[in-house]
């Protein structure tokens, strides 16, 4: 008689977590893109665990309809994505921080490629999306579901800091082998890479590139890609107060000056991902646009050349 499949949501969850390691290590294309869609799976069902253990009526998409039987035949429509996350925050009192939030819609991006449509992954981006979730599903489970679980999840947790030991390997020796570029684009300002998530991101002639995964974009797509990743997870009404995220350049005057200092928390205030140039940049009271040089009465030159124009 061959042994039962029985897995509780947290079980199932972590086990995701640990198949999506094992295809990784393939190492082929086939393995590493099923990967990707497997690791997403298992982040989705870690964080309804969570939700689970507070209220399981609340795994449901319609919390007033939730039946029990239902539940457990697993009949039901589940919660999805933004909900979840607005209920994990509710219900539960956790909130996911901006980096993490970055690295799981990321995740969740990759995984809706794959399943519905077509993607491109290579092998670095893989490892590196695997070691930044892993990270993550650690601290979370210790955090967040180890309090309110009755049983004890260590062994298949432990085997997830072996897995992610191996693959930080991995991410620790491509580093080293990009370290001497970085150190010698030392003009350069280094952003972390929309695709990989590593800060090995830099702007060429017109182009961005990236030391870690080798991805080459031209540089105001990059700039797009970098706002739309960070201002996704803004409320609407945060976003239409905020100033935007990508600007035009007062150097280069292409659309690719990127808001760093508000969206990542750099200590320039913006970086042009088209030609390199950074600068804590003045906005101009009368056109609105971002400008260089000397702050002349609050305008760029050219407004204030016309300001003089008109009062002579």
């Amino acid at each position: 008689m061959t042994e039962p499949i029985t897995c509780d949501l947290a079980e199932n969850a972590i086990d995701y977590l640990l198949l999506a390691g094992e295809q990784a290590k393939d190492g082929s294309p086939r393995m590493t893109k099923h990967a990707m869609a497997t690791l997403w799976d298992g982040m989705e069902l870690l964080l309804k665990a969570r939700l689970e253990a507070e209220d399981w009526t609340q795994l449901f998409n319609k919390p007033e309809q939730a039946n029990s039987s239902k539940f457990r035949d697993g009949d039901f429509f589940s919660v999805g994505f933004d909900k979840l996350i607005q209920r994990l925050k509710d219900t539960c009192g956790f909130e996911i921080e901006h980096p993490q939030a970055v690295i799981l819609d990321r995740l969740r991006k990759t995984r809706n490629k794959i399943r519905h449509f077509a993607v491109t992954i290579d092998h670095a981006t893989a490892v590196s999306l695997i070691v930044k979730a892993y990270s993550f599903a650690i601290d979370f489970i210790g955090k967040e579901l180890d309090p309110h679980l009755g049983h004890n999840l260590e062994t298949n947790v432990e085997l997830l800091r072996s897995t992610l030991s191996e693959f930080e390997e991995f991410v620790s020796h491509r580093k080293s082998e990009i370290q001497t570029e970085i150190d010698g684009n030392r003009f350069s300002v280094f952003l972390d890479c929309p695709v990989c998530l590593q800060e090995a991101l830099y702007s060429d002639g017109g182009e961005a590139i990236c030391l870690f995964c080798g991805r080459r974009r031209d540089g105001e797509s990059i700039a797009s890609e970098i706002s739309d990743q960070h201002s996704g997870w803004m409320s609407p009404k945060d976003r239409l107060c905020s100033d935007p995220d990508v600007e035009e350049c007062p150097e280069c005057g292409s659309t690719a000056c990127v808001a760093v200092g508000s969206l990542l928390d750099m200590d320039i205030a913006f970086v042009c991902i088209y030609c390199g140039e950074s600068g804590d940049y003045e906005r101009c009271e009368e056109c609105n646009r971002l400008f260089s040089g000397e702050n002349i009465a609050n305008r760029c030159d050219d407004c204030f050349g016309d300001l003089m124009d008109r009062n002579d």
